[in-house]
């Protein structure tokens, strides 16, 4: 054997070697990243499961004490009208629907609004989400008049006055 034959063949083993290497990477490239879109979708799950476990405690909470039911019914329709201990209940029930629906808001946007379908729009999903109550007197008062407290942000602000005005037009 002489040495160009050596030569060749050291060639060609390289060249095996370097198509086996290329092949395995492109395996542990696979599952990487299909171990990324699961680890995706758990967080997704976990955050829609933060949403709903949210909502439930807060319905809970007005389904659970008839005192706290009636001072958000009285609220969400004339939420000028309260004093004393029913507005101070009513401002913190308030606050912490608005605070769910921002927390709702931001952790949709981080996921940037994957579950929507193509044609709706973040402000057509809110708009559904606060169809129980932004019709109501007394909510838009008490958004008037807070939407600037609590740390809300600007473009979440911005949604809800656009839903509002939406909602302005609507018989």
């Amino acid at each position: 054997m002489n040495w160009d034959a050596i030569g060749a063949i050291g060639e060609i083993v390289g060249a095996l070697a370097v198509i086996l290497t290329l092949y395995y990477l492109s395996t542990q490239i696979r599952h990487a990243s299909k171990q990324l879109d699961v680890q995706s979708a758990e967080k997704r799950m976990r955050g829609f499961d933060a949403i709903d476990e949210s909502f439930r405690d807060f319905r809970a909470l007005i389904i659970s004490d008839p005192e706290v039911a009636t001072v958000w019914e009285k609220a969400k329709s004339n939420f000028s009208d309260l004093e004393g201990v029913d507005r101070t209940r009513a401002q913190a029930l308030f606050r912490n629907y608005f605070a769910i629906i921002q927390n709702t808001y931001i952790r949709a946007a981080e996921m940037d609004w994957y579950y929507l379908e193509d044609s709706a729009t973040p402000d057509i999903w809110f708009k559904a989400l606060l169809e129980d109550i932004i019709h109501e007197k007394g909510t838009r008062d008490w958004w008037s008049k807070n939407q600037g407290f609590y740390g809300m942000s600007k473009e979440f602000q911005a949604t809800i006055n656009r839903i509002i005005e939406s909602c302005d037009g609507e018989t």
